[in-house]
Parts: structure tokens; sequence; C-alpha cells
């Protein structure tokens, strides 16, 4: 008798365990279409008409798909499946920026680009990666190769200090607003291939959050690009703070990894950040432009004295990116509130003079990135013609596999609306719609 009450509290905890996975998993839920915000114009209207994968369900892999955590994870762990050969270079290029840093990007060509009067206009991409990214990231890696099939030249900046081959030459690595950094990669592409090529602007995450910020703050830089494509930024990054902070879908576990990332850069380069240290607190010469002061004050108002020291015990001890920030970042690029940096470098403040095309992508499970930051994206493409912003049930933070049982299909979800976007902006254009 007891034997058999045994049997039965096993098969009821087991019952209740292989419940608790499914519901983890959403395994009952159901692929859905994206849900597409965007104002009724004729523009949006013949773009949609020939982008026929946001009009479709997104399915993602079936066992695993459907949880934001799980694509999120194996994106952070594996990056993408199934890219063994990554592609090849055709060269590195560099440019020092406006405040003395040394900026890098790489460019990708075609192996074959045998063009006839009658092939489709050549294509040039300028790629901004995620926060601590850069080309060597296996999902930029696999959307390259995905676009060099399509016979695109992708260019792909460099985050400062994210490669530890290349030297610091100003004391500061990548931040969420240095748009220097990639006008740099945009002005070389302007200067060599802009004559004879349409460009168009990716960026996913962090970098999406500094393309519209770059193509906001000056207007004129619009008129460089044929579209624009943002992936999974968070548009207010003060807004952000309480959700990255919050145990609630485990943010909190995610914000630790990432700023653990941060420091490691900031130690891999440790001796060009403090050249002459001779002390745990270090004070510098340089400061950044900071243009966007929340409390009104101009930059000429900000002396040095209002800038504490930044302490080495501090910002090693960091464990969230808002004590990495408020301990090295805003000390750095010389903002005296953390509020103040973060309004600095928010895309937020710059989308509504954005008139090009614009794409924005989000992820209703993202579990770095909640619906809640979603307002600016959707106020932007209420108002602007030729904006649209698609909202997806699944897909994580970048993750977007497609596909497959297990084992999901190499180019994911993502990477096939970049492209199919790209072609339907334009024939669009071709039609004189533009």
């Amino acid at each position: 008798m007891l034997e058999s009450q045994s049997y039965s509290i096993l098969f009821a905890l087991s019952i209740i365990a292989i419940s608790s996975l499914f519901r983890f998993l959403n395994l009952f839920v159901w692929p859905s279409c994206p849900i597409l915000c965007h104002r009724n114009s004729s523009f949006n209207k013949a773009v949609l008409a020939h982008c026929s994968i946001l009009r479709e369900r997104y399915l993602p892999t079936l066992l695993w798909g459907k949880c934001g955590h799980v694509q999120t994870i194996i994106f952070g762990l594996i990056g993408r499946f199934g890219n063994k050969s990554p592609p090849q270079r055709l060269k590195r290029e560099s440019v020092v920026t406006e405040d003395g840093s040394l900026s890098t990007f790489d460019i990708y060509e075609p192996q074959e680009r045998q063009r006839t009067s009658t092939e489709k206009p050549e294509v040039t991409l300028i790629v901004c990666p995620g926060i601590g990214n850069n080309s060597q990231s296996v999902y930029i890696q696999t959307f390259v190769t995905y676009c060099l099939q399509h016979r695109y030249r992708v260019i792909v900046l460099n985050h400062v200090g994210t490669d530890a081959s290349v030297p610091l030459t100003s004391p500061r690595i990548f931040t969420y607003g240095h748009t220097c950094d990639l006008d740099g990669a945009v002005q070389y592409a302007v200067r060599k291939f802009h004559n004879n090529s349409l460009m168009v602007g990716v960026g996913f995450s962090m970098g999406a959050n500094l393309l519209m910020k770059y193509l906001g703050e000056k207007p004129s830089r619009q008129s460089y690009f044929l579209c624009a494509i943002s992936i999974c930024q968070g548009y207010d990054i003060e807004k952000s703070r309480p959700f990255l902070n919050s145990l609630n879908s485990g943010r909190v576990i995610y914000n630790y990894m990432i700023t653990r990332r941060q420091k490691q850069i900031i130690n891999n380069h440790w001796k060009e950040i403090y050249p002459s240290a001779t002390s745990n607190s270090i004070k510098w010469d340089y400061y950044c432009e900071a243009p966007y002061i929340k409390n009104g004050r101009s930059d000429s108002e900000i002396k040095k004295t209002d800038i504490p020291a930044v302490e080495e015990k501090r910002v090693y001890s960091s464990r969230i990116l808002e004590e990495l920030d408020e301990n090295f970042s805003r000390l750095v690029n010389g903002f005296a509130a953390l509020s103040d940096y973060y309004d600095w470098a928010s895309s937020k403040f710059y989308l509504h003079k954005l008139e090009l095309p614009v794409l924005l992508v989000n992820s209703s499970d993202d579990p770095l990135i909640p619906s809640e930051l979603f307002g600016p994206a959707i106020s932007l493409s209420s108002t602007k013609d030729k904006a649209l912003f698609v909202v997806t049930q699944n897909g994580g933070h970048l993750g977007f596999f497609e596909g497959g049982v297990v084992i999901p299909e190499t180019v994911t979800w993502i990477d096939r609306v970049i492209v199919e976007y790209i072609k339907s902006i334009i024939f669009v254009s071709s039609e004189g719609l533009y």
C-alpha cells in the first residue's frame, strides 16, 4: 500500500514538472504573425505588399523557440547555428574620431559582383553591433555571410575597446551614445561608395540605439541612406533602469552578465585607460561633448570640479550596468549625473527627426527589453509615413531562431526580414513612391 502511494506521488510530481516545463517553454502557444504599427500611407502599403515575411507567421524552433529566455540564452552562448566558415573580410580601416579615439571597421565584399545593365543596384550595409560586440561576433558573421550571398557589401563597426588587439588612443571605450565612432565608418562609405551604391544602416540592440541617434542628431546624415533598420533596442536608457535591475524575468541576471563583459573590456585596456596611474583614484583632462544636459546647463557650465575621480575599486566592484556607468562611464565622459549621461545617449530624443524609411523590430518576449519601453517606437510609427514598427510574439533578445524541432535553420528570421525589407524599399523607390 505504501509503495503504491509512493508511485502515485512520484507520478503526480512528474506531471507537475512536465506541465511546468511546457508552460515555461510556451509549448501551448500558437505561432502568430507579427504586430505591425504604422500609418496607413501609400509608402507603407507598397513596402508591406512587397515584404511578405512581415505578413506571415514567424515559426520559432518548435521545442524551445517560443521561450524568450531560451532564445536569448542560446543566442548569448552560441550566437548562431551552422556558421562553420566565417566570412573573409576584404580589409580593415580605421579613423581617429573628433575626441581622439581610434575607431575601426571591417569591410566585406561579395566574391562575385559581375554587374550587368539589368542587375539590381549595388547595396552597402553599415552594421552597428550590440553592446560589447564587433565583426567577430558570431551573429554578425552569420548575418554578413547571408548578406554577401545577396551581393551586398557590408561594413561592420568594431566598437571601441571590444578588440583587444586595437589600442585605445583616448581614455574611453565605446558608449551607448558616441556617434562619432559610427560617423567614421559612414563617412568612409560615403567617400568610397555613395556615388554608385545604395547605403543602408542596420543596428542591433545598443547598436540600433546608436544608429538612430546618429541619424536624428544631424538630420542631414539621413540623405546618405536609403533606409535604416533597428533590431531590439530599448530607446530610453533612463526608463530602462528599474526594469534591468529587476528580478522579474531574471533581468538582473542578464544585467550582471553584460556588466561582467564590460568590466573585461575595461580590464583589457587598463594600462591605456590609466597610462600613468599612481593611485587608485584617477582624473582625466579629457571629457566628451555632452550636448544634451537634463538640468539645462551647457557644456561650458559643467566644470571639471563637478566630476569626481574614478576609483578603481568601485569600477571592479560594480555588479550591474547602472553601478558601472555611475562609477566609470559617466565620469570618464564628463557627466555630473547618471541620468544626464543616459538621456544624452538615448535615441528617444532623436527619433522624431527621422524622415527616411525606418524599420524598428522588437520582440514581446525579450527578457531585456520589456514592452513598457516600446513607447518611442509606437510614437514614431504613428506619426511618420515611412516608419514601420514590428513586434513579434517570440524571438527573445536578438535570437529570432526559426524552423526545426530542436536545431533551427542557419539563417534566422530576423536576417531574412532585414534583407527582404531592403529589397522592398529598393523596389518601392524604383517605382517612384519613395
